[in-house]
């Protein structure tokens, strides 16, 4: 990891860099009275300087961490640099130190995931400098803006709850949403695919899914400028298929229980026969046990029978 005074020509694993001679960057408002320099030694083989009194350069950005590449040299260079983030000095430094071109001068991380609007001040000295700019390697480079729309909140309390062939999502409101984006992947953390957008409720039956799959779910929500919120927390599920048995658990009229292992079929049929009973139906039910021994049978008499339940068996 690259320290304060060090020469970062490139960036490192999980940053990327925008040169400020980019037209990702000189897209923002234009370096006023100053001059490019062409030499090799610059981050991107260019920078930009100024001797002006009084210089700054401001940009918005969305993402966590932020560095600034400049140039370090001659004492006659400004010191006290300031940095602010969201209209808050966050920290100065200097350009004084042994002659370093593409030198990393400051960083912060740890910010929210959110757009922040950045300003660079000159402090006292002659030449001022601005190399490059490295950011979150999925953050952006915005227009500049002092007050861009605060982001819109991220839902919580994602829920999800699996079935046959379909996995049913319910969340909380976000006051702001005029709708959700449901997220999913099949590796938790994703990277996650967008399946459906501007779900209008707080709730998505996902039907496009494979049984015995996990698959991991996030939700954004949207505001009627077409702002997307930060991911939901991530909820998971399995579709399976309907066990094929289940267990059939009746409660005798001596308050004993009975348990059987059942197909399914068979445990239909026995439910059917208890709606449908009558006197004159036969007066007991043969139940063809699911065991070892082949040929297996209980019979259960009707009028013995007080209540029963049945539990689903999964595979």
């Amino acid at each position: 990891m690259a320290n304060i005074g060090q020469q970062l020509l490139t960036p490192e694993a999980d940053w990327q860099r925008i040169e400020v001679t980019d037209a990702l960057f000189t897209a923002l408002p234009k370096f006023l009275s100053w001059t490019v320099d062409s030499k090799a030694g610059n981050s991107g083989s260019s920078a930009l300087y100024t001797a002006a009194t009084t210089a700054s350069y401001s940009f918005n950005f969305r993402g966590t961490k932020l560095r600034i590449i400049s140039r370090i040299w001659a004492t006659s260079y400004p010191t006290d640099n300031k940095v602010y983030v969201d209209n808050i000095l966050v920290d100065t430094f200097t350009l004084i130190g042994t002659k370093t071109y593409g030198a990393l001068v400051f960083e912060i991380t740890g910010l929210d995931l959110k757009e922040h609007v950045v300003s660079i001040v000159k402090g006292t000295g002659t030449y001022f400098w601005a190399d490059a700019i490295d950011i979150d390697a999925t953050g952006t480079i915005e227009p500049y803006n002092p007050n861009p729309t605060p982001d819109i909140s991220a839902p919580t309390n994602l829920i999800t709850t699996a079935s046959n062939f379909q996995v049913n999502l319910s969340w909380t409101a976000v006051t702001e949403a005029t709708g959700y984006n449901v997220k999913r992947s099949t590796t938790a953390g994703g990277p996650y695919t967008t399946i459906t957008t501007n779900v209008p409720g707080t709730s998505y039956l996902d039907t496009t899914v494979t049984n015995g799959i996990t698959y991991y779910y996030v939700v954004t929500a949207v505001d009627s400028s077409n702002n997307e919120s930060a991911n939901s927390n991530e909820a998971s599920a399995t579709p399976q298929a309907p066990s094929s048995h289940g267990l059939l658990r009746a409660t005798m009229n001596d308050s004993s229980e009975r348990e059987y292992q059942l197909s399914t079929t068979e445990i239909d049929g026995f439910i059917n026969w208890v709606k449908d009973h009558a006197n004159t139906d036969s007066n007991c039910y043969m139940l063809n046990k699911i065991e070892v021994l082949q040929n297996s049978k209980e019979y259960l008499i009707f009028e013995k029978i007080i209540s029963f339940e049945v539990v689903e068996l999964t595979k």
